[in-house]
């Protein structure tokens, strides 16, 4: 019985506003979205090379590091001795002295001497790798008198996420 009459008058003080008032607190939620993406690659060295010799194929990885399945788009220029939408190795003598060579992956031109505009862009999500081969092209073109040494270039990829 006391019980009862404890809870009547529970329910009588709280109806008749017995609290002496109100107070407030804020709970901040939030997340953070991080998006992050790399590109990395092998470099392709075709090695000894002779005037008259047929075409020289070597490969590359080009390999993205991607968070998540974070959206980019790689894009590849025409590499520091392009000329005419043609990429070249060049020897330190000069631009006398450059061999012409393509950049394909799966084995389609990835924006060179196959007749399309120099430069190339690759959308995709999420991390991957790519294998790209070099095809050193024309060597009969190399005469008589041309330095020995290196002929490079250095080609350009660029991530945008």
């Amino acid at each position: 019985m006391k019980r009862a009459m404890f809870f009547v008058l529970f329910v009588a003080l709280v109806a008749a506003g017995a609290f002496a008032g109100t107070g407030q607190a804020f709970m901040g939620v939030k997340a953070t979205y991080t998006a992050t993406a790399s590109v990395s690659t092998t470099d392709i060295d075709f090695g000894d090379f002779y005037a008259g010799e047929t075409d020289i194929s070597r490969t590359a990885t080009v390999t993205v590091t991607a968070t998540g399945s974070v959206g980019y788009i790689l894009s590849l220029d025409g590499g520091t001795h392009q000329v005419g939408g043609v990429r070249y190795v060049q020897n330190a003598a000069g631009p006398a002295y450059k061999v012409p060579y393509a950049l394909l992956e799966s084995g389609a031109p990835w924006g060179d001497n196959y007749n399309t505009a120099l430069g190339y862009t690759r959308a995709g999500a999420g991390s991957g790798s790519w294998t790209v081969t070099g095809i050193l092209q024309n060597l009969s073109s190399i005469g008589t008198g041309w330095p020995t040494g290196t002929y490079d270039d250095l080609v350009t990829i660029t991530i945008t996420y």
